[in-house]
């Protein structure tokens, strides 16, 4: 990353969160360097928890006393972020208004300390009035918006100090090296932290961006050996590069209370890489302590079809859809898949590309917020039921003249309240099948009528992925760790047959993901401690048929089957690749 890294240029999964592949809200930084947003950690984390498992790296970490509110939010990363979500809403609405005037003039600037936009007149004010002096730093000329030389240390400046935690009316304005950095307003020096070492920010950031360069440089001496460690140990490698892309963006940065706060974790995290490293590959195991011990990477168990040995085929979608995040995908039968995802704070799109990645049709839906993950499944060869990030919004979206019909789910009585959507379509019944995080499935008529509410067996939580089969609801409850067939002929829905996990190792495993295929076969992906599997099973009985083991350089978050002129093909959405992995099914 260069010293003058526009913002727009910072790769998209690293401002992603892992949980619910969204921009970071309030990033909140693990030890290991992992971020997630603040609210993600606290659904995967049980009530009252004192240590957390990261579910990028496996690593289990000790909570602060005051838990996930607790972690250090990563600043530089929230920065980027309000910028990316400011440009992008400029362009949405590029006739934005001034809020501070009754004229409701074109918006020429963005005042960060009033956190709104502002006509040349009030820009000007702003700039001139000593009444509102302390905003000056702060106003960020429109104009500047694509310019060149607009870089991230730019940006971090633009930025006002962080509130201070026992006084939110007040900035921060020193650090508490005792309470480990901890920004305080003076108030503050005067009364719990009147004992403790203060010291002033900006003093503070340039001596630990020293110790940073040092540390770096002292690492960087151990690269050669980390790459030339065997295949089983690349955790190293991913740890060097999660260690690596951090300390680059805090260098471009050069935001002091960002990098006082997020230095020593980074320093800390190297001491314990170049440790592991200088050790040598001998004493790495205790970094693996879950290995699988197939030496095969498919077990065949008594069916001839299966899924092919090596990806057929790689679709690039990143250049298609650019800075739009791709959060679920489906497939029909003459090859089409289709993409949702969201495009901006206030859209969603839905992209349908063919099998060489070629873009067919993109529809972008206009949605009052950012809330959950945009969700779609192919009805009809034409039509694809799709659920926008709008909290309780359903709708139909017809290929063949580009038109999308609504229903607000949320009007159903019982309507659980910020759910987590999952949607599946039944060509046989022509109905909809929608899953949340909550007890109960709601079906819909293909006139998006609610027709009735099924109420999942005990010990079930939730829907978190689901798909018809035969009559049949399958689905995937990672909060219990299950998956299941479900009948739903009345309103009390039965287990049919329980899904085993795969016995591969001796670690945890807990289902992400489901499809089917026109053969009948179900496919499970199964996350582990160390790995992830997809399972292939009878849809007749549930027992497994043969298992695949996934990369574990991929992160994928859903898959689906299509069927092409070359057979059909079961494909992997990979989010941290921005990419499609193409299977055959032989």
């Amino acid at each position: 990353m260069a010293s003058a890294t526009p913002p727009w240029d910072i790769e998209e999964p690293s401002l992603q969160c892992c949980l619910c592949k969204d921009h970071l809200k309030e990033p909140k930084i693990l030890p290991c360097l992992h971020k997630y947003c603040q609210e993600c950690l606290k659904k995967s984390a049980k009530k009252g928890a004192k240590k957390i498992k990261c579910v990028t790296c496996r690593e289990v970490h000790t909570l602060p006393k005051g838990g996930i509110d607790s972690l250090k939010t990563d600043l530089t990363t929230k920065n980027i972020i309000e910028f990316i979500q400011l440009q992008d809403s400029v362009k949405v609405d590029p006739s934005r208004t001034c809020i501070h005037c009754e004229k409701k003039l074109k918006a020429s600037a963005f005042c960060f300390r009033c956190d709104d936009f502002l006509c040349e007149t009030c820009h000007k004010f702003h700039a001139s009035n000593s009444v509102v002096k302390d905003h000056h730093p702060h106003i960020f000329s429109l104009n500047e918006a694509e310019a060149a030389n607009l870089t991230i240390q730019k940006l971090s400046s633009l930025k006002e100090a962080p509130r201070c935690q026992a006084h939110p009316e007040k900035l921060s304005e020193l650090c508490c090296t005792t309470c480990h950095n901890l920004p305080i307003c003076i108030p503050c020096s005067y009364g719990k932290h009147k004992d403790h070492n203060l010291e002033e920010v900006t003093s503070l950031a340039e001596i630990q961006r020293e110790m940073l360069r040092g540390k770096v440089a002292n690492l960087m001496q151990y690269k050669e050996k980390a790459y030339q460690m065997p295949e089983e140990i690349r955790k190293i490698l991913e740890r060097f590069e999660t260690v690596m892309t951090t300390a680059d963006c805090i260098r471009d940065a050069q935001n002091d209370w960002a990098d006082v706060q997020s230095i020593p974790d980074v320093c800390r995290a190297i001491n314990l890489l170049s440790n592991d490293v200088k050790k040598g590959s001998q004493g790495l195991g205790i970094l693996s302590a879950v290995q699988f011990r197939s030496s095969s990477p498919a077990v065949t168990v008594k069916s001839k079809a299966g899924i092919s040995k090596d990806v057929e085929s790689v679709i690039d979608t990143h250049k298609i859809l650019r800075r739009s995040a791709i959060n679920d995908i489906t497939g029909n039968k003459d090859g089409s898949i289709a993409l949702c995802g969201y495009a901006s704070d206030n859209e969603t799109h839905l992209t349908v590309i063919n099998m060489k990645g070629h873009m067919l049709q993109q529809e972008f839906i206009r949605t009052s917020g950012p809330f959950w993950s945009p969700k779609c499944s192919f009805q009809t060869q034409s039509k694809i039921a799709v659920i926008p990030r709008e909290h309780g919004t359903l709708g139909i979206y017809d290929m063949r003249d580009q038109s999308i019909e609504y229903a607000m789910m949320k009007d159903i009585p019982n309507w659980p309240l910020l759910p987590d959507y999952s949607v599946t379509t039944d060509p046989a019944n022509d109905n909809i099948t929608v899953g949340c995080y909550s007890k109960n499935v709601y079906i819909f008529n293909n006139q998006l009528k609610h027709v009735k509410t099924i109420t999942l067996p005990d010990g079930i939580q939730c829907a978190w992925d689901i798909a018809m089969h035969k009559g049949s609801l399958l689905l995937c409850d990672s909060a219990c760790r299950k998956a299941i067939a479900v009948t739903i002929h009345g309103t009390a829905g039965q287990v049919k047959y329980q899904f085993p996990e795969p016995i591969i190792d001796e670690g945890d495993w807990w289902p992400s993901s489901l499809c089917t295929d026109r053969s009948g076969h179900v496919y499970i992906l199964w996350r582990g401690s160390c790995s992830d599997v997809i399972v292939q099973y009878s849809g007749d009985s549930g027992e497994i048929e043969m298992m695949r083991e996934v990369d574990e350089s991929n992160d994928i978050l859903g898959m689906t089957s299509v069927q092409t002129k070359y057979g059909e093909k079961l494909l992997l959405l990979d989010s941290r690749k921005c990419q499609i992995l193409v299977y055959g099914l032989v």
